[in-house]
């Protein structure tokens, strides 16, 4: 994906593995109009290169609480939907990877 600008939407039709870096605060929006009812995932590498965040629409988090990007790192996340994208179920997979 390169630099992440302030806005982003993820598209996973030629990878299941992508790699991104926030160079500002950036709103992710997750892909979409996938095929309901199989199971569809993919992971992401995402390297912050300062004090940035990432605000991912459409994700459920454990707890109800969207994870702290970790400042100048790298970290994994994990995301699993059922219904085509409508939603996605999203797992810190490595967090300050070092």
């Amino acid at each position: 994906l390169g630099n992440l600008g302030a806005t982003e939407t993820l598209d996973i039709d030629d990878a299941n593995v992508l790699t991104g870096t926030l160079s500002e605060n950036c709103v992710i929006t997750m892909p979409s109009g996938l095929t309901s009812g199989v199971a569809i995932s993919f992971s992401m590498r995402l390297t912050n290169s300062g004090a940035f965040t990432a605000t991912f629409t459409g994700v459920l988090w454990a707890g109800a609480r969207a994870p702290t990007i970790t400042t100048s790192g790298v970290d994994w996340l994990t995301f699993v939907t059922l219904d085509g994208g409508t939603t996605w179920d999203g797992f810190i997979s490595g967090q300050d990877m070092s």
